[in-house]
C-alpha cells in the first residue's frame, strides 16, 4: 500500500496547526469588537479595527450638515419676494440665473425691479471653489464631485449629460470632465493605496495581540515578514462570464481586511483599434 511521505505529513499537520490557531485568534478578535460595537456591521466593525472604540458606528450623525441641495429656481423667489431691497425698501426683489455658466456651476442674481437709479444687484456662485476663491482658474466643487459620482456609479460623461438634460441644468464641457476625470482617478489610486497600507498595518497589530512571537519579532524589525492566513476571493464586472474585466482580492483571515487586490482585463481598446484599422 502506498504510504504518505514523513515531510508532506509534517507538512499537513503545520497547516493544520496554523489554521486551528488562525480560527482561534479570528474568534478572540471578534469576541473583542462584539464587546466594543455590539451593533454595528461586519463592514463597520471591519473599518474600526485597530482605532478603539468609536462614538457611533453605523448609525447617522445628527451633528453631520448637508452641504448641497437641489432646489427648483421658483422655490427661491418665493422666499425673497418677501424681503425687503437694502436700496428702496422695496419688495421687489428677485432670482435670476446668469445664462453663462460654469459646468453645473451657475451665478444666481439677486436683483431688485423696483429700483429706479443704481439698481440693487448681488450675485454669488451655487459652488465654492476648491482652493483660492479669487482665482478663476481653479475647479468649482461642485464641478469635481460629478465627476467623483460618475466614478461612483460606474458612469461616463454620457450619463452626467443625462442626468443635466432630464432636471434641466447646465453639464461639463466633454474637455472639463476629462481634466477632471485625470484628476479623480490619481485621487482615488492614492487614496486606494493608502486604505491597503492601513490595512497592513493593522493587520500586523492583530497577529501580534493574539500572538506573543509575532509580538517579539515586530519589536526587533518592525518591517519583519510574518505569516498570515489569507483567503482569495474574485468577481467580474458584469454577469454571464462574458465580461473583460475581473479582479482578485486577497482577504486576511484574522480581521477580514483586504490586503491585496488584482484588476485584470482580456480587453485593449489601443489594440483594438489598431487591429480595426488593418
Amino acid at each position: 500500500m502506498p504510504t504518505t511521505p514523513k515531510s508532506a505529513h509534517k507538512v499537513s499537520q503545520k497547516r493544520r496547526q496554523q489554521l486551528s490557531f488562525a480560527r482561534a485568534s479570528k474568534k478572540k478578535v471578534n469576541n473583542r469588537l462584539d464587546n466594543e460595537t455590539p451593533s454595528a456591521s461586519a463592514s463597520s466593525r471591519k473599518l474600526s479595527f485597530g482605532k478603539g472604540k468609536r462614538e457611533s458606528v453605523g448609525g447617522n450623525d445628527s451633528r453631520a450638515t448637508q452641504e448641497w441641495l437641489i432646489i427648483h429656481v421658483a422655490r427661491l423667489n418665493e422666499l425673497v419676494s418677501g424681503l425687503c431691497c437694502p436700496n428702496c425698501s422695496g419688495s421687489g426683489l428677485k432670482i435670476n440665473i446668469d445664462p453663462q455658466n460654469h459646468g453645473f456651476c451657475s451665478s444666481v442674481l439677486l436683483e431688485c425691479s423696483l429700483c429706479e437709479r443704481d439698481r440693487y444687484c448681488r450675485s454669488v456662485y451655487t459652488s465654492t471653489r476648491l482652493q483660492d476663491e479669487s482665482r478663476n482658474d481653479v475647479a468649482f466643487h461642485v464641478n469635481v464631485q460629478m465627476v467623483l459620482l460618475a466614478h461612483e456609479l460606474g458612469m461616463g460623461y454620457a450619463a452626467l449629460k443625462k442626468i443635466s438634460k432630464v432636471l434641466g441644468i447646465p453639464s461639463l464641457h466633454l474637455k472639463t470632465y476629462q481634466r477632471h476625470n485625470r484628476k479623480v482617478t490619481v485621487a482615488e489610486i492614492e487614496r486606494g493605496l493608502g486604505s491597503l497600507h492601513r490595512a497592513r498595518e493593522q493587520i500586523r497589530q492583530a497577529y501580534a495581540e493574539v500572538d506573543a512571537d509575532v509580538a517579539r519579532l515586530l519589536m526587533e524589525d518592525e518591517d519583519a515578514v510574518i505569516n498570515i492566513s489569507v483567503s482569495f476571493d474574485g468577481t467580474w464586472h458584469k454577469r454571464g462570464f462574458t465580461s473583460n474585466y475581473g479582479i482578485g482580492v486577497c482577504i486576511d483571515v484574522l480581521t477580514g481586511l483586504v490586503i491585496d487586490f488584482e484588476v485584470l482585463s482580456s480587453y485593449c481598446h489601443a489594440c483594438a483599434l489598431k487591429n480595426s484599422a488593418k
